[in-house]
């Protein structure tokens, strides 16, 4: 869901056009682009993940600037750089996201909106599965969750999923810490260390800061942080496509290789 009200990535360099170039030079180098880094080009894991995420960006910056009112919102936020942005705190750096109204509501493509975010949500699982090897990922089935992985050695077991939450904020997360609570105990190995990464993505966002102390809490709680029992929390704002992990940093390479993969801005 890329909203033209996040005006930090340069779209126009993205695509490489210039900032008046016309509807089909910037469905030209579109296309050029998307021949250059689909995934499906590469064989090597580490490039076939580096160019998903490069699409991700290329589709971000076609799906604004292909829509000639969302080009023209994005147009004049560029050049409000004057104005703060509205954020949580400076660390977190999130900006609260609202249903436009008035005039703006004009502008919205839903349809667009939602179709970049789903293959946003499904670029993602795929750069997961590929950065994984070492974890011996497959895919696995839970209700709660959009896709999971689970996988392990001889010495580990993972866990790594992602939920979909419409907004962020106090509720909506505890709700879903019962969920992750019931997840963790069916799937933590008696014998072997448990590492679990839980993702958390969601379309706006309505207490962001009161949300992450409440999931920083939760892995931090001793059964979730001692012991043969690891839980991280990736909280993804898929707006503006940033994140945060919470809990411990993890003593297991795999998962913090992992974890490095999915925080991002």
């Amino acid at each position: 869901m890329d909203s033209p009200k996040n005006p930090e990535k340069d779209y126009y360099a993205i695509l490489n056009v210039p900032l008046d170039a016309p509807a089909n030079l910037i469905k030209k180098n579109y296309r050029l682009l998307v021949q250059r880094y689909h995934p499906d080009r590469y064989t090597v894991p580490e490039e076939a993940a580096a160019a998903t995420l490069r699409m991700i960006e290329i589709n971000r910056a076609f799906a604004v600037l292909s829509d000639k009112g969302r080009r023209a919102e994005y147009d004049d936020l560029r050049t409000a750089a004057s104005r703060p942005p509205t954020t949580f705190t400076p660390k977190v750096q999130w900006e609260v996201h609202q249903t436009p109204t008035g005039p703006q509501a004009a502008v919205v493509n839903p349809a667009v909106d939602d179709a970049v975010s789903e293959q946003f949500l499904r670029d993602l699982k795929k750069v997961v599965s590929q950065r994984s090897s070492e974890m011996k990922l497959r895919e696995e089935v839970e209700k709660s969750c959009l896709w999971s992985f689970s996988g392990g050695n001889w010495n580990n077991r993972y866990w790594v999923s992602l939920a979909r939450l419409p907004v962020l904020n106090i509720n909506a997360v505890r709700t879903k810490l019962a969920e992750l609570t019931q997840i963790t105990k069916k799937r933590r190995s008696v014998w072997k260390k448990s590492f679990f990464v839980f993702i958390l993505a969601a379309e706006s966002i309505a207490d962001g800061e009161g949300a992450l102390k409440i999931c920083r809490s939760y892995c931090n709680e001793k059964e979730n942080s001692t012991g043969g029992t690891s839980v991280n929390i990736v909280v993804l704002d898929v707006n503006r496509r940033r994140s945060i992990v919470c809990g411990k940093r993890p003593k297991d390479q795999n998962q913090q290789i992992l974890l490095d993969t999915l925080v991002t801005g």
